[in-house]
């Protein structure tokens, strides 16, 4: 795996055999020179080779560990697989055991899960399964919202974070209008109080190998675009991060569930809970924050790395969960902080509207270097030690027609950061319209996103290597890579995943592979945010908004 011990792994999963033998050479290999190095710990490690398949596959070493991906770009590991040419084609291996909620949900402003709707809409869809049988999406009552975390996957395992609402005290409001009127309408919606919960389940199989709910400890966010729209944990180190409802932080053991620490995020953290007491008092549900909250976590050296939603950064002890530093006003609204690894370590990255864009030592908080640049709205997206940003000042958001923004790419060290290139306009790339998710890069090229279509450019030069107007953005788009596809989602956050695009990644293939696939199951959205989705050895994981599906990617043998 990339970035991991200075190994780099490429699975071709031909047969168990034939993915340790490629393993084998990989880690004997000198990827300079391919020069061969034998040393006691590589000795070692291949002796745990030997026998470790008889107890495990390929697919237990890969991994989606934060809302980024393995690879700071949403990209995933690449497996040397082949994958379907049209997703009309994907196969359900499963739906989860453990049904979970979708993200946004229930809010008084259209309607939508509330009293005065009949939800007639959620009817039962019945999904043939790969392996036989059927699963249903829908039927009854829809749950209630649970926040719009994204899923983590490490260890052969899938993990997801939510809140669902509990307790007695139900919003007055609410009550009254279901006592005046007919219509389908839940006392779950309007809850005031919540339990935080962290699920695991198995890749494999989708069964439940255990869930944590932590009773009352949570806050029932009730407007669906006001709801928590990215509270992503992280996985490392065999220990599973949530950031629950109210702001607390939760580290659990991965593979048993037990808890090990609880923190939280201080000054938001007392917030929330001093508005669910009045809420409590008052019989008043949470109406949200405005499009808040639309930030994830990711770790380095040993560092759970939070925001702090409030514009900043905080870093906790993974092993203690003693607070270690803050950095205020250094994160963009709609951002992730970044995990870059590196030859002697791992840093973390950030950049804010100010333009000003951090190099941070994980251990303390302190800059290892600044950069005064454009305008930066989204997350931070590398190819190796390439760190793409935008160099325009214009202000963007998701209903922009023109293209904002200029794209500019950075030879990074941690020493400083060297401009490559930079476009000048003239070129009609843009940068970040309507994709608020950050850039997906599939090795050496990333994909900018915008109104007119996406562009295919060489991180390393710039160049526009290609253009595909049919994967144009409408609202907060998202996009993600995986065994040499890009695949664009236009509008991530209405209801549904609309409009699924798969294409090639280079300059002959750049164009949509299949026809536009929506997925046949009901699904989680997030808003302002989307949702991060995993791809980990060909299997695509999704929340629903009844369950988490698993759908395999891959092309069959003939």
């Amino acid at each position: 795996m990339a970035g991991e011990q200075g190994l780099e792994v490429k699975i071709v999963p031909t047969s168990n055999t034939s993915v340790w033998i490629v393993i084998l050479l990989k880690i004997f290999c000198n990827r300079r020179d391919g020069g061969m190095e034998l040393t006691m710990t590589k000795i070692i490690l291949v002796a745990f080779i030997v026998v470790f398949p008889i107890f495990a596959d390929a697919s237990d070493l890969l991994s989606w560990p934060c809302y980024h991906g393995p690879n700071a770009n949403f990209s995933a590991t690449d497996c040397g697989l082949t994958l379907i040419d049209d997703l009309k084609d994907a196969r359900l291996v499963w739906k989860s055991q453990e049904p979970t909620p979708p993200g946004a949900a229930q809010s008084p402003r259209y309607g939508g899960h509330g009293w005065h709707n009949s939800l007639t809409d959620f009817k039962s869809i019945k999904i043939p399964l790969m392996g036989g049988g059927e699963a249903t999406s829908g039927g009854g009552i829809p749950l209630p919202g649970g926040g719009a975390s994204s899923l983590l996957v490490a260890d052969g395992r899938i993990f997801a974070s939510y809140f669902v609402p509990s307790g007695e005290v139900v919003d007055a409001v609410e009550q009254q209008k279901r006592d005046k009127g007919p219509g389908t309408w839940s006392p779950d919606y309007w809850r005031v109080s919540a339990d935080d919960v962290v699920l695991c389940i198995d890749a494999k199989t989708g069964k439940t190998l255990w869930k944590q709910v932590f009773q009352g400890r949570g806050l029932n966010w009730t407007d669906h675009k006001s709801i928590i729209t990215n509270h992503t944990g992280a996985v490392f180190g065999g220990r599973v991060y949530a950031i629950g409802s109210t702001c607390r932080i939760y580290c659990l053991d991965a593979a048993t569930g037990k808890p090990i620490w609880e923190g939280n995020l201080e000054a938001e953290y007392e917030k929330l809970e001093a508005i669910k007491k009045k809420g409590l008092e008052e019989k008043k549900s949470f109406g949200g924050i405005n499009r808040g909250h639309c930030n994830g976590c990711t770790f380095a050296s040993g560092v759970l790395v939070c925001p702090d939603f409030q514009g900043g950064l905080m870093g906790f002890d993974g092993n203690t969960g003693k607070r270690l530093w803050q950095v205020q006003k250094c994160l963009a609204h709609h951002a992730t902080p970044t995990r870059w690894v590196h030859t002697g370590g791992e840093s973390v990255l950030c950049g804010n509207i100010d333009g000003k864009v951090r190099c941070l030592d994980p251990l303390t908080g302190k800059d290892r270097w600044t950069l005064d640049t454009g305008r930066q709205e989204a997350s931070l997206s590398l190819a190796g030690d390439v760190l793409l940003l935008n160099a325009g000042m214009e202000k963007m958001g998701p209903c922009d027609e023109n293209l904002l923004g200029r794209a500019s790419g950075w030879k990074i060290t941690l020493a400083k950061a060297g401009k490559l290139w930079e476009h000048t306009g003239e070129e009609k790339v843009g940068f970040v319209s309507g994709g608020m998710s950050g850039l997906p890069i599939w090795k050496d090229r990333a994909f900018i996103r915008n109104k007119a279509g996406t562009k295919m450019i060489d991180v390393t030069t710039g160049k526009v290597l290609a253009t595909a107007p049919d994967a144009r953005t409408d609202q907060e788009s998202h996009g993600y890579c995986a065994e040499g596809r890009f695949f664009h989602e236009p509008d991530s956050q209405h209801g549904r995943i609309h409009d699924v695009l798969m294409l090639g990644t280079t300059a002959d293939s750049f164009k949509p592979s299949g026809k536009p696939w929506n997925t046949p199951h009901y699904d989680a959205t997030g808003y302002e945010m989307p949702i991060s989705h995993p791809i980990v050895a060909g299997q695509l994981y999704l929340r629903g908004a009844d369950g988490i599906y698993c759908w395999n990617l891959c092309k069959t043998a003939k």
